[in-house]
């Protein structure tokens, strides 16, 4: 526990404050009596698409305590308020040390490994709660979970002993026991992070006393580390995209300093800081944690400070060069000067689009508690991220974009020029699962240049459940045809989303599993209808019936039948009547 005179020294010469306020006061969730707060996780337990808390805490009110150790969750009530803790499992000769997310079984839901002081165990999110799967693994101080080995089943990083042990996914959920990997090594800090975006393999960086040690990848194993000394002191790192380039960059604070090194966009991280700035009396040994997230929904990431004492600061990304000011944008009062804080953790408890900010703190009787700094206020999303457009000679443009990562999202809007100077206007939406769509209005040209040619430019928004649209992505545009000279001759021209044709596209995803998105285009207003059949022609589900306005259109089919149930694996038909045309094309189902 920290020195009551120094925190409370600390906070008696706090500087101006910049910036708008994020976080509100926080709300204190008591753990079992008599234990402490450890390790603290954020993720929807029960499938109500609600984030719930995971919690890990030891016998006793200190940084240092005894078994039994517990691992619970609590869970979200849908308005970002948490019931009481229920037990998922119990360590009585141990002590919990750290809990990671991620996913184990290449399915939509996150399962958990936690690290105790006699074994590591495997968590299912399973049947509403977290069920034990495997403890057969050893008994480890800091974890790390990504793609080792190139599949989408995470893998294992553990730091047992003086060794860090890299244990492979067996491609159902839990670990083969004997690792694959041996690295003499007693790091504090372990990541693993795709460095080269290649969302391939993942590489290992770790901390030693004041040295990160970056390990490339190299076909699920990882080299000779590069070396970066961050100075005297070191307090804290974090790994994290800060000059949204897509690549993570390294965050680290030491002895009054906060230094960024940078990606060089080719999976090396720089070895002398590219940024620092000064600040003694935030960057200091009071640090208990650090973590990174869009905290003010304007796609760049933020950095939260965590202080013993139960203090906040949060650092506004300036998207420039330095990133961050040197004073925060906002700090918040601290919870208790002698509280000692273990986990900071940032994440969207109630589904608004705005991160909150989770504390554990572990020594203030009668039990260590798990603090949530909620979100002021509902704000808008982000912008879309890496807007790209594509094709070939004779398609259609094809847009495509990183998805958002707000819990709140409905969808994404199109917008159209044909002008570099502007004048866009809107062409589409589409729901928030897609993240690619194909402009049938538009045929891409290369080449020589044609006399009726000109440029497609495309942006494109993104729109929360409150109706509240973010700012616009970046601009991308694509060289199509023009009208034909007749119709440039007379005057006419064709607006930005109208197709020349009846035009139905493949589903998107395919094959899929649970649902798919069905695009089509209509050269002209009218009755249009829908429908999905088995490969017999029994009619399975009727998508739409009624007019539509000429343009660019797009449903959805959750793989239900008519009567609202689950159909069965295999492949379907779905046609499109519109005018004289019948469209038809097949799509896969994979349950």
């Amino acid at each position: 526990m920290k020195p009551l005179l120094a925190i409370m020294a600390l906070m008696s010469f706090r500087g101006a404050v910049y910036g708008q306020y994020i976080l509100t006061p926080p709300q204190a969730y008591p753990f079992f009596p008599g234990y402490s707060a450890r390790p603290l996780g954020i993720e929807d337990i029960n499938n109500d698409n609600y984030l719930d808390l995971t919690m890990g805490g030891n016998f006793g009110l200190a940084e240092e305590a005894s078994p039994p150790a517990i691992l619970a969750v609590a869970f979200n009530n849908g308005s970002g308020n948490f019931g009481s803790w229920q037990e998922v499992s119990r360590d009585n000769q141990g002590t919990i040390k750290e809990i990671e997310y991620n996913f184990l079984r290449g399915t939509t839901e996150r399962d958990l490994v936690a690290t105790y002081s006699t074994h590591t165990e495997v968590l299912w999110n399973i049947n509403n709660t977290l069920t034990v799967q495997q403890t057969n693994l050893p008994a480890g101080t800091v974890l790390s979970l990504g793609r080792v080995d190139n599949d989408i089943n995470d893998d294992l990083v553990l730091v047992t002993g003086s060794t860090i042990q890299i244990f492979q996914n067996n491609g159902t959920g839990t670990f083969i026991p004997t690792p694959i990997q041996t690295i003499s090594e007693q790091p504090i800090f372990i990541r693993l992070a795709d460095l080269n975006d290649d969302d391939i393999f993942h590489d290992l960086i770790t901390r030693v006393g004041s040295t990160v040690k970056v390990r490339k990848n190299t076909s699920g194993a990882f080299g000779s580390p590069t070396n970066i000394n961050l100075g005297n002191n070191a307090l804290a790192v974090e790994i994290s995209d800060v000059n949204n380039d897509n690549y993570p960059d390294l965050v680290a604070i030491n002895d009054d300093y906060l230094k960024i090194y940078l990606n060089d966009a080719q999976g090396n991280i720089h070895t002398t800081p590219d940024q620092q700035i000064y600040n003694s009396q935030y960057f200091n040994f009071l640090i208990a944690d650090i973590a990174l997230g869009d905290m003010n929904n304007d796609g760049w990431n933020d950095l939260v400070i965590a202080y013993h004492g139960g203090e906040l600061s949060l650092w506004i990304n300036l998207t420039s060069s330095p990133s961050f000011q040197d004073y925060p944008s906002q700090i918040t009062a601290p919870i208790d000067p002698s509280q000692g804080i273990y986990t900071l953790a940032l994440a969207d408890v109630e589904n608004i689009g705005g991160l909150a900010v989770g504390l554990s703190a572990y020594d203030i009787p009668p039990a260590g508690y798990a603090y949530i700094f909620k979100h002021d206020g509902n704000p808008a999303p982000a912008p879309p991220r890496n807007l790209t457009v594509s094709g070939q000679a004779g398609q259609h443009p094809t847009l495509q974009w990183e998805p958002n990562s707000e819990r709140d999202l409905a969808q994404y809007k199109i917008y159209k020029s044909y002008s570099s100077f502007g004048g866009f206007t809107f062409l589409a939406t589409v729901p928030s699962t897609q993240i690619i769509f194909v402009d049938i209005s538009g045929i891409i040209i290369t080449g020589l240049p044609q006399a009726n040619e000109r440029r497609a430019y495309y942006k494109i928004t993104a729109v929360d459940n409150q109706s509240q649209e973010s700012n616009f992505s970046n601009i991308v545009n694509m060289r199509v045809q023009g009208l034909p000279q007749e119709k440039i001759s007379a005057g006419s021209s064709n607006p930005a989303g109208v197709s020349d044709e009846y035009v139905l596209l493949q589903n998107y995803p395919n094959p899929f599993n649970p649902a798919t998105t069905i695009q089509f285009g209509l050269k002209e207003a009218g009755a249009v209808e829908v429908t999905v059949y088995s490969l017999s022609g029994q009619k399975v589900a009727t998508l739409s019936n009624g007019f539509m306005e000429a343009g660019t259109h797009q449903l959805q089919w959750d793989g239900k039948d008519q009567q609202g149930k689950l159909v069965s694996s295999g492949m379907y038909l779905y046609q499109l009547r519109a005018g004289d045309q019948r469209l038809t094309k097949k799509m896969m189902l994979v349950r």
